[in-house]
């Protein structure tokens, strides 16, 4: 049961933060993981005369010898299905995971999409290497109504700003 949630929430946070990729218009920084894997899509735009070029997304991932990442996953074809991306996911062996993510939080070299824990948001959200999602809150319409179904999610924001979405069950 646990596991549906976060299954869940790992495809809702790699959804919406290559939407947010998108939406910053800055280029993917390059960081090469313990591996890395690249997904093509090879999904056509909606309206072929104004193709797109696909939007390339890094996704840090933690992999943990039970539960080995695969590269297509039930969560990541259904990324893929929605969005005309390419999806490079670094994985990382859980057992590093967060020294490799404070050593990336630390020089600012993040991928576009990473699991962080409260406190690395409430330690570096002054430093500018996080989003504020909280200008962007009319364009995601989804994530608006479950901050509106589950207002303790505002415990999470810092000085007003939302800096990451936070893991729900449904």
């Amino acid at each position: 049961m646990k596991s549906k949630g976060y299954l869940a929430a790992g495809c809702s946070v790699a959804l919406l933060g290559s939407l947010l990729a998108g939406c910053t218009g800055g280029t993917p920084t390059k960081n090469e993981g313990v591996g890395s894997k690249v997904v093509d899509t090879g999904t056509k735009a909606a309206d072929d005369t104004k193709k797109a070029n696909p939007l390339n997304v890094t996704w840090m991932r933690y992999e943990h010898p039970s539960q080995p990442l695969v590269a297509n996953s039930v969560v990541v074809q259904e990324i893929l299905k929605r969005k005309n991306i390419k999806l490079e996911i670094q994985s990382t062996p859980q057992s590093n995971y967060d020294d490799k993510k404070k050593t990336l939080i630390a020089t600012n070299t993040l991928p576009d999409v990473l699991l962080v824990k409260q406190d690395d948001i409430s330690n570096f959200a002054d430093t500018g290497v996080f989003l504020d999602l909280t200008k962007y809150m009319d364009k995601m319409p989804n994530f608006k109504k479950i901050i509106a179904d589950n207002p303790e999610i505002n415990k999470n924001k810092i000085d007003g700003k939302l800096y990451g979405f936070p893991l729900t069950q449904r």
